[in-house]
């Protein structure tokens, strides 16, 4: 059986305040300059995909130029990374990472970065096919030709569910040592009341 994620041909069917991060500040210059070779692509199509088949890094490519920008490329990482196999993505549109407890405000500025062919990185919380959520640091960037038209969209995904459970911890922590300070510190101002009414009675 021929490996589909390596053939690059695209399939029929269904991207959909965020984080943004230094990458997506720097990122966004290149990509927006990103160009394939357009009228070689059938050549070098096949070096390209596989270049990200290779990587380690969870990426899939999406068709502006088919209806609901369907996901037409995912590597193993990918699918790693979701459970997903590669047979029930192609053809969708990638909202299906969405789920009940992802942020509007997130879905709302990819859905305007993809309307506006722009480049942004942001962390959304996303969910595996066995429902289980993870924070999602992506990137997704438009392809173009050298003709100047949109071939794909690129999207690079990585989990960063143990960093932002950190912050949380982190904040939490920070959090109880201020009420900690802060009933100390009160108790300490109730104690001097206490003693000067204390004086006052005697």
């Amino acid at each position: 059986m021929q490996d589909e994620r390596a053939s690059g041909q695209p399939a029929d069917g269904e991207m959909e305040s965020p984080n943004e991060s230094l990458m997506g500040r720097v990122g966004k210059r290149h990509w927006k300059q990103s160009v394939i070779d357009h009228d070689g692509l059938d050549d070098r199509g096949g070096v390209f995909f596989a270049a990200l088949e290779m990587t380690r890094m969870p990426m899939i490519l999406t068709d502006p130029r088919q209806d609901d920008n369907p996901v037409v490329f995912a590597n193993n990482a990918f699918l790693d990374l979701t459970g997903y196999e590669l047979g029930e993505i192609l053809g969708r549109n990638c909202r299906f990472l969405q789920g009940a407890e992802t942020d509007d405000e997130a879905i709302t500025a990819l859905r305007h970065a993809v309307a506006e062919r722009e480049a942004i990185a942001i962390e959304i919380l996303n969910y595996r096919r066995d429902g289980s959520a993870f924070w999602n640091a992506v990137f997704i960037g438009p392809v173009y030709g050298q003709d100047q038209e949109l071939l794909y969209f690129f999207a690079s995904q990585l989990d960063v569910t143990a960093r932002r459970e950190a912050q949380q911890q982190t904040a939490q922590s920070q959090k109880m040592e201020a009420i900690g300070q802060l009933t100390a510190g009160l108790a300490h101002d109730f104690n001097n009341i206490l003693q000067i009414i204390d004086g006052s009675l005697e």
